[in-house]
Protein backbone atom coordinates (compact mmCIF):
# COMPACT_ATOMS: atom_id res chain seq x y z
CA UNK A 1 0.00 0.00 0.00
CA UNK A 2 1.71 3.62 -0.99
CA UNK A 3 2.31 5.48 1.83
CA UNK A 4 -0.09 8.76 1.93
CA UNK A 5 1.27 12.65 1.69
CA UNK A 6 1.44 13.44 5.48
CA UNK A 7 3.97 16.19 5.87
CA UNK A 8 4.53 19.35 3.86
CA UNK A 9 7.98 21.26 4.53
CA UNK A 10 8.09 24.83 3.58
CA UNK A 11 11.56 26.12 2.64
CA UNK A 12 11.38 30.45 2.31
CA UNK A 13 14.34 31.26 0.74
CA UNK A 14 16.10 34.72 -0.50
CA UNK A 15 19.86 34.93 -2.83
CA UNK A 16 20.94 31.19 -1.63
CA UNK A 17 20.52 29.12 -4.66
CA UNK A 18 23.66 26.81 -3.12
CA UNK A 19 22.08 26.50 -0.20
CA UNK A 20 18.78 25.49 -1.10
CA UNK A 21 19.99 22.83 -3.75
CA UNK A 22 22.01 21.46 -0.86
CA UNK A 23 19.33 21.31 1.52
CA UNK A 24 17.01 19.23 -1.27
CA UNK A 25 20.02 17.32 -1.11
CA UNK A 26 19.55 16.03 2.20
CA UNK A 27 15.70 15.67 2.14
CA UNK A 28 16.46 13.12 -0.81
CA UNK A 29 18.20 10.91 1.63
CA UNK A 30 15.54 10.41 4.54
CA UNK A 31 14.61 7.34 5.64
CA UNK A 32 10.97 8.02 5.71
CA UNK A 33 9.09 7.25 2.40
CA UNK A 34 9.36 9.99 -0.48
CA UNK A 35 5.51 9.58 -0.94
CA UNK A 36 5.08 10.91 3.16
CA UNK A 37 6.38 14.53 1.89
CA UNK A 38 6.04 17.13 -0.28
CA UNK A 39 8.77 20.08 -0.33
CA UNK A 40 8.09 23.39 -1.26
CA UNK A 41 10.01 26.37 -1.91
CA UNK A 42 9.58 30.03 -1.72
CA UNK A 43 11.54 32.37 -3.31
CA UNK A 44 11.09 36.04 -2.00
CA UNK A 45 12.06 37.56 -5.13
CA UNK A 46 16.09 36.21 -5.63
CA UNK A 47 18.16 37.50 -8.34
CA UNK A 48 20.64 34.45 -8.37
CA UNK A 49 18.97 31.78 -9.89
CA UNK A 50 17.30 30.34 -7.53
CA UNK A 51 13.69 29.60 -8.37
CA UNK A 52 15.14 28.15 -12.19
CA UNK A 53 17.48 26.09 -9.92
CA UNK A 54 14.37 24.54 -7.99
CA UNK A 55 12.02 24.13 -10.87
CA UNK A 56 14.64 22.43 -12.62
CA UNK A 57 14.95 19.79 -9.98
CA UNK A 58 11.19 18.90 -10.15
CA UNK A 59 10.81 15.41 -11.22
CA UNK A 60 13.97 14.45 -10.53
CA UNK A 61 13.50 14.90 -6.88
CA UNK A 62 12.24 11.40 -5.17
CA UNK A 63 9.30 13.37 -3.16
CA UNK A 64 6.86 15.78 -4.57
CA UNK A 65 8.71 19.19 -4.86
CA UNK A 66 7.18 22.70 -6.01
CA UNK A 67 8.60 26.01 -6.75
CA UNK A 68 6.77 29.59 -6.24
CA UNK A 69 8.64 33.14 -6.45
CA UNK A 70 7.30 36.35 -5.31
CA UNK A 71 7.21 39.69 -6.94
CA UNK A 72 7.25 38.60 -10.89
CA UNK A 73 10.15 36.80 -12.88
CA UNK A 74 13.18 37.05 -11.71
CA UNK A 75 15.77 40.12 -12.48
CA UNK A 76 12.42 42.56 -12.23
CA UNK A 77 14.52 44.06 -9.50
CA UNK A 78 11.87 43.43 -6.55
CA UNK A 79 14.92 42.54 -4.21
CA UNK A 80 14.17 45.61 -1.47
CA UNK A 81 11.61 46.14 0.68
CA UNK A 82 10.32 49.59 1.82
CA UNK A 83 12.56 49.31 4.65
CA UNK A 84 15.37 48.88 2.95
CA UNK A 85 15.35 51.22 0.19
CA UNK A 86 14.40 54.28 3.32
CA UNK A 87 17.63 53.37 5.21
CA UNK A 88 20.08 52.84 2.25
CA UNK A 89 19.14 56.41 1.27
CA UNK A 90 20.21 56.96 4.35
CA UNK A 91 23.59 55.42 3.56
CA UNK A 92 23.30 52.87 6.31
CA UNK A 93 24.59 49.43 4.95
CA UNK A 94 21.80 46.97 5.78
CA UNK A 95 22.15 43.34 4.86
CA UNK A 96 19.92 42.26 1.85
CA UNK A 97 16.54 41.25 2.50
CA UNK A 98 13.62 40.46 0.53
CA UNK A 99 10.64 42.40 -0.05
CA UNK A 100 7.94 40.31 1.35
CA UNK A 101 9.48 39.52 4.62
CA UNK A 102 9.46 35.62 6.11
CA UNK A 103 6.13 35.65 7.37
CA UNK A 104 4.64 36.31 3.32
CA UNK A 105 6.84 33.61 2.02
CA UNK A 106 5.57 31.12 4.55
CA UNK A 107 1.81 31.98 3.85
CA UNK A 108 2.45 31.29 0.53
CA UNK A 109 3.94 28.27 0.93
CA UNK A 110 1.40 27.00 3.40
CA UNK A 111 -1.04 28.02 0.63
CA UNK A 112 -0.02 25.59 -1.59
CA UNK A 113 0.42 22.68 1.19
CA UNK A 114 -1.73 19.52 1.03
CA UNK A 115 0.14 17.40 4.08
CA UNK A 116 -1.82 17.35 7.62
CA UNK A 117 1.43 18.80 8.98
CA UNK A 118 3.64 21.66 8.05
CA UNK A 119 7.42 21.35 8.58
CA UNK A 120 9.22 25.19 8.35
CA UNK A 121 12.72 24.51 7.44
CA UNK A 122 15.48 27.16 7.35
CA UNK A 123 17.04 27.67 3.67
CA UNK A 124 20.55 27.32 5.15
CA UNK A 125 19.80 23.88 7.64
CA UNK A 126 21.32 20.34 6.31
CA UNK A 127 18.94 17.82 7.77
CA UNK A 128 19.86 14.48 9.15
CA UNK A 129 18.37 11.17 7.59
CA UNK A 130 15.67 10.25 10.44
CA UNK A 131 14.67 14.79 10.16
CA UNK A 132 11.25 13.63 8.74
CA UNK A 133 10.45 10.36 10.75
CA UNK A 134 10.96 12.20 14.05
CA UNK A 135 8.65 14.91 12.78
CA UNK A 136 6.41 12.31 11.57
CA UNK A 137 6.41 10.11 15.01
CA UNK A 138 4.98 13.06 16.73
CA UNK A 139 1.95 14.02 15.13
CA UNK A 140 0.99 10.09 13.99
CA UNK A 141 1.12 9.67 18.01
CA UNK A 142 -0.47 12.89 19.10
CA UNK A 143 -2.87 13.80 16.72
CA UNK A 144 -4.60 16.59 17.99
CA UNK A 145 -4.64 19.99 16.03
CA UNK A 146 -2.56 21.56 18.94
CA UNK A 147 0.52 19.60 18.93
CA UNK A 148 3.66 20.95 17.54
CA UNK A 149 7.20 20.11 17.88
CA UNK A 150 10.77 21.74 17.38
CA UNK A 151 13.16 20.13 15.89
CA UNK A 152 16.90 20.66 17.17
CA UNK A 153 19.71 22.58 14.75
CA UNK A 154 23.29 22.56 15.43
CA UNK A 155 25.90 24.73 13.97
CA UNK A 156 27.33 23.02 10.79
CA UNK A 157 31.07 21.50 12.06
CA UNK A 158 31.86 21.61 8.36
CA UNK A 159 31.86 25.24 8.89
CA UNK A 160 35.22 27.31 8.16
CA UNK A 161 35.99 27.70 11.73
CA UNK A 162 37.05 31.41 12.65
CA UNK A 163 37.11 33.19 16.49
CA UNK A 164 33.58 34.38 15.71
CA UNK A 165 31.93 31.34 13.92
CA UNK A 166 33.06 29.21 16.96
CA UNK A 167 31.46 31.24 19.26
CA UNK A 168 28.38 32.38 17.08
CA UNK A 169 24.97 30.29 18.24
CA UNK A 170 22.08 32.38 16.59
CA UNK A 171 19.49 30.60 18.47
CA UNK A 172 20.31 29.07 21.81
CA UNK A 173 18.77 25.26 21.08
CA UNK A 174 21.08 24.40 24.28
CA UNK A 175 18.71 26.18 26.57
CA UNK A 176 15.42 23.27 25.13
CA UNK A 177 18.68 20.85 25.73
CA UNK A 178 19.06 21.88 29.62
CA UNK A 179 14.94 21.84 29.72
CA UNK A 180 14.91 18.39 28.31
CA UNK A 181 17.92 17.36 30.49
CA UNK A 182 16.48 18.65 33.66
CA UNK A 183 12.84 17.66 33.20
CA UNK A 184 13.71 14.29 32.29
CA UNK A 185 16.06 13.73 35.44
CA UNK A 186 14.68 12.03 38.64
CA UNK A 187 15.79 14.57 40.33
CA UNK A 188 14.32 17.75 38.56
CA UNK A 189 12.83 20.48 40.64
CA UNK A 190 9.26 22.02 40.33
CA UNK A 191 10.32 24.60 38.25
CA UNK A 192 11.12 21.68 35.36
CA UNK A 193 7.60 19.89 36.41
CA UNK A 194 5.50 21.79 33.68
CA UNK A 195 7.85 20.91 30.97
CA UNK A 196 7.18 17.10 31.34
CA UNK A 197 4.10 15.34 32.53
CA UNK A 198 3.30 11.83 33.62
CA UNK A 199 3.24 9.43 30.82
CA UNK A 200 4.47 11.94 28.10
CA UNK A 201 7.47 10.47 25.56
CA UNK A 202 8.10 14.15 25.22
CA UNK A 203 9.63 17.60 26.85
CA UNK A 204 7.10 20.60 26.46
CA UNK A 205 8.34 24.44 25.75
CA UNK A 206 7.09 27.76 25.99
CA UNK A 207 6.14 29.38 22.94
CA UNK A 208 9.49 31.55 22.69
CA UNK A 209 11.21 28.52 21.84
CA UNK A 210 8.90 28.53 18.26
CA UNK A 211 11.45 29.06 15.83
CA UNK A 212 10.75 28.11 12.50
CA UNK A 213 14.00 27.58 11.62
CA UNK A 214 12.90 23.45 12.20
CA UNK A 215 9.79 23.40 13.44
CA UNK A 216 6.27 21.67 12.46
CA UNK A 217 2.91 22.25 12.99
CA UNK A 218 -0.93 20.71 12.58
CA UNK A 219 -1.81 22.81 9.00
CA UNK A 220 -5.26 23.09 10.09
CA UNK A 221 -4.70 24.46 13.82
CA UNK A 222 -2.02 27.21 12.30
CA UNK A 223 -4.96 28.14 9.63
CA UNK A 224 -7.27 28.31 12.59
CA UNK A 225 -5.04 31.08 14.40
CA UNK A 226 -4.47 33.51 11.24
CA UNK A 227 -1.62 31.62 9.99
CA UNK A 228 1.82 34.24 10.18
CA UNK A 229 1.62 38.43 10.16
CA UNK A 230 2.84 39.51 7.13
CA UNK A 231 5.16 42.48 7.20
CA UNK A 232 8.01 43.54 5.17
CA UNK A 233 11.14 42.63 6.84
CA UNK A 234 12.16 39.81 9.25
CA UNK A 235 10.15 41.09 13.01
CA UNK A 236 10.28 38.29 14.94
CA UNK A 237 7.21 36.90 13.55
CA UNK A 238 7.92 33.32 14.55
CA UNK A 239 7.39 34.31 18.37
CA UNK A 240 4.62 36.34 17.56
CA UNK A 241 2.98 33.40 16.20
CA UNK A 242 3.72 31.63 18.89
CA UNK A 243 2.13 33.34 21.37
CA UNK A 244 -1.03 32.98 19.40
CA UNK A 245 -0.73 29.51 18.69
CA UNK A 246 0.12 29.25 22.38
CA UNK A 247 -3.35 31.00 23.71
CA UNK A 248 -4.97 29.17 21.52
CA UNK A 249 -3.94 25.82 23.09
CA UNK A 250 -0.19 25.13 21.76
CA UNK A 251 1.55 22.30 23.02
CA UNK A 252 5.25 22.09 22.05
CA UNK A 253 7.30 19.76 22.21
CA UNK A 254 10.95 19.04 21.90
CA UNK A 255 12.10 16.97 18.99
CA UNK A 256 15.76 16.24 19.51
CA UNK A 257 15.98 13.25 16.64
CA UNK A 258 14.83 15.79 14.06
CA UNK A 259 18.24 17.14 13.84
CA UNK A 260 19.45 19.73 11.36
CA UNK A 261 22.89 21.39 10.90
CA UNK A 262 23.00 25.02 10.55
CA UNK A 263 25.23 26.29 7.29
CA UNK A 264 25.65 29.67 8.00
CA UNK A 265 29.25 30.99 7.54
CA UNK A 266 29.00 34.49 8.55
CA UNK A 267 31.04 36.93 9.87
CA UNK A 268 31.50 39.75 13.45
CA UNK A 269 30.48 42.74 11.01
CA UNK A 270 27.62 41.22 8.81
CA UNK A 271 26.05 39.68 12.68
CA UNK A 272 26.35 43.60 13.74
CA UNK A 273 24.08 44.56 10.47
CA UNK A 274 21.60 42.01 11.34
CA UNK A 275 21.43 42.87 15.16
CA UNK A 276 20.43 45.86 13.57
CA UNK A 277 17.75 45.18 11.62
CA UNK A 278 16.24 42.46 14.54
CA UNK A 279 16.68 45.65 17.25
CA UNK A 280 14.33 47.70 14.13
CA UNK A 281 11.61 44.71 14.62
CA UNK A 282 11.33 44.45 17.95
CA UNK A 283 8.30 46.92 18.82
CA UNK A 284 6.35 44.83 16.38
CA UNK A 285 7.19 41.76 19.02
CA UNK A 286 6.68 44.59 21.97
CA UNK A 287 3.19 45.60 20.67
CA UNK A 288 2.32 41.77 19.51
CA UNK A 289 3.21 40.01 22.53
CA UNK A 290 2.31 41.54 25.90
CA UNK A 291 4.17 39.25 28.05
CA UNK A 292 6.96 39.83 30.00
CA UNK A 293 9.07 36.21 28.99
CA UNK A 294 10.14 38.03 25.69
CA UNK A 295 12.38 40.32 27.07
CA UNK A 296 14.58 37.42 28.94
CA UNK A 297 15.67 37.26 24.55
CA UNK A 298 16.54 40.68 24.60
CA UNK A 299 19.05 43.37 25.67
CA UNK A 300 16.66 45.72 27.19
CA UNK A 301 15.30 46.16 30.88
CA UNK A 302 11.80 44.66 30.88
CA UNK A 303 9.33 47.77 31.05
CA UNK A 304 6.61 45.26 32.24
CA UNK A 305 7.31 44.99 35.39
CA UNK A 306 6.37 46.87 38.66
CA UNK A 307 8.84 49.59 38.85
CA UNK A 308 8.83 49.00 42.96
CA UNK A 309 10.22 45.94 41.92
CA UNK A 310 14.10 44.82 42.78
CA UNK A 311 13.92 42.92 39.17
CA UNK A 312 12.72 47.12 37.26
CA UNK A 313 15.79 48.36 39.53
CA UNK A 314 18.26 45.39 38.29
CA UNK A 315 17.29 46.20 34.89
CA UNK A 316 17.62 50.16 35.10
CA UNK A 317 21.07 50.04 36.41
CA UNK A 318 21.83 47.21 33.55
CA UNK A 319 20.66 49.50 30.86
CA UNK A 320 22.16 52.62 32.29
CA UNK A 321 26.04 51.04 32.85
CA UNK A 322 25.13 49.32 29.43
CA UNK A 323 24.80 53.02 27.63
CA UNK A 324 27.53 54.61 29.17
CA UNK A 325 29.80 51.93 27.99
CA UNK A 326 28.36 50.81 24.79
CA UNK A 327 27.76 54.07 22.86
CA UNK A 328 28.15 55.88 19.62
CA UNK A 329 31.46 57.20 20.85
CA UNK A 330 32.64 53.42 22.22
CA UNK A 331 31.60 50.85 20.35
CA UNK A 332 32.62 52.14 16.45
CA UNK A 333 35.70 53.71 17.46
CA UNK A 334 37.14 51.16 20.42
CA UNK A 335 35.09 48.42 20.66
CA UNK A 336 34.87 47.07 17.07
CA UNK A 337 38.69 48.14 16.15
CA UNK A 338 39.82 46.30 19.14
CA UNK A 339 37.73 43.13 18.28
CA UNK A 340 39.20 42.74 14.91
CA UNK A 341 42.97 43.23 16.51
CA UNK A 342 42.30 39.94 18.84
CA UNK A 343 40.78 38.16 16.24
CA UNK A 344 44.25 38.18 14.53
CA UNK A 345 45.72 37.15 17.52
CA UNK A 346 45.14 33.22 18.32
CA UNK A 347 45.92 33.28 21.92
CA UNK A 348 44.04 36.79 22.28
CA UNK A 349 40.57 35.40 20.35
CA UNK A 350 38.84 34.26 23.66
CA UNK A 351 39.10 37.61 24.54
CA UNK A 352 37.36 38.69 21.31
CA UNK A 353 34.43 36.15 22.19
CA UNK A 354 34.07 37.87 25.59
CA UNK A 355 33.22 41.23 23.51
CA UNK A 356 31.34 40.09 20.89
CA UNK A 357 27.86 40.17 22.37
CA UNK A 358 28.26 43.15 24.57
CA UNK A 359 29.27 45.00 20.45
CA UNK A 360 26.07 43.69 19.16
CA UNK A 361 23.75 44.62 21.32
CA UNK A 362 24.72 48.10 20.94
CA UNK A 363 23.33 47.25 17.60
CA UNK A 364 20.28 46.03 18.46
CA UNK A 365 19.41 48.48 21.12
CA UNK A 366 20.38 51.48 17.69
CA UNK A 367 17.89 49.56 15.72
CA UNK A 368 15.38 49.45 18.01
CA UNK A 369 15.74 53.09 19.00
CA UNK A 370 15.47 54.14 15.32
CA UNK A 371 12.26 52.25 14.80
CA UNK A 372 10.97 54.16 17.99
CA UNK A 373 12.37 57.13 16.32
CA UNK A 374 10.82 56.96 13.23
CA UNK A 375 7.74 56.32 14.85
CA UNK A 376 6.04 55.29 11.83
CA UNK A 377 3.38 53.12 11.66
CA UNK A 378 4.31 49.63 10.44
CA UNK A 379 1.50 47.89 8.50
CA UNK A 380 0.69 44.08 8.89
CA UNK A 381 -1.66 41.36 8.19
CA UNK A 382 -2.85 38.01 8.17
CA UNK A 383 -3.75 36.93 4.82
CA UNK A 384 -7.08 34.96 3.95
CA UNK A 385 -5.60 31.66 2.66
CA UNK A 386 -7.69 28.93 1.59
CA UNK A 387 -8.96 26.70 4.52
CA UNK A 388 -8.70 29.11 6.76
CA UNK A 389 -10.70 32.05 8.55
CA UNK A 390 -11.57 35.37 6.85
CA UNK A 391 -9.11 37.56 6.74
CA UNK A 392 -8.62 38.81 10.09
CA UNK A 393 -7.30 42.22 8.33
CA UNK A 394 -4.79 44.61 8.86
CA UNK A 395 -3.33 46.00 11.92
CA UNK A 396 -1.69 49.39 12.51
CA UNK A 397 1.55 49.49 14.82
CA UNK A 398 1.98 52.47 15.87
CA UNK A 399 5.46 53.09 16.88
CA UNK A 400 5.21 56.62 18.07
CA UNK A 401 3.23 54.95 21.18
CA UNK A 402 5.59 52.98 22.11
CA UNK A 403 8.46 55.81 22.07
CA UNK A 404 5.99 57.54 24.97
CA UNK A 405 5.69 54.70 26.71
CA UNK A 406 9.50 54.75 26.57
CA UNK A 407 9.88 58.24 28.21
Amino acid sequence: MAAELFISVIIATYNRRHNVMRVLDHLSRQTAAAQEFEVIVVDGGSNDGTTAAVQARIGQAPFQLKAFRQGGPEGSGTDLSTQKRQHASAGEKLLPTDAFGPGSNRNLGLRHATGQVVVFLNDDVFVTPEFITAHATLHRKYPQPQIGGLGHVEQDPAIKTTPFMAWWAPFPYWMAQEIARKAESSQHSAEYSQHKSPGLEYVRLDYTFCWTMNLSLKKSFLLDMGAFSEVPFGAHEDIEIGYRLQRGGLELFYLPDALGYHHHPTTFAAECQRQYLLGRGLPFLMQRVPDPRIYRWYPLPNPMVSKSSPEWLRGQARDVARCLLLNDATVPRVLRPAIEWLEQRPHWSRLARLLYWKAMTYYFRKGYESALRDGKTIKTASPAIAGSPAQIGEDSLELSTLNRSKG
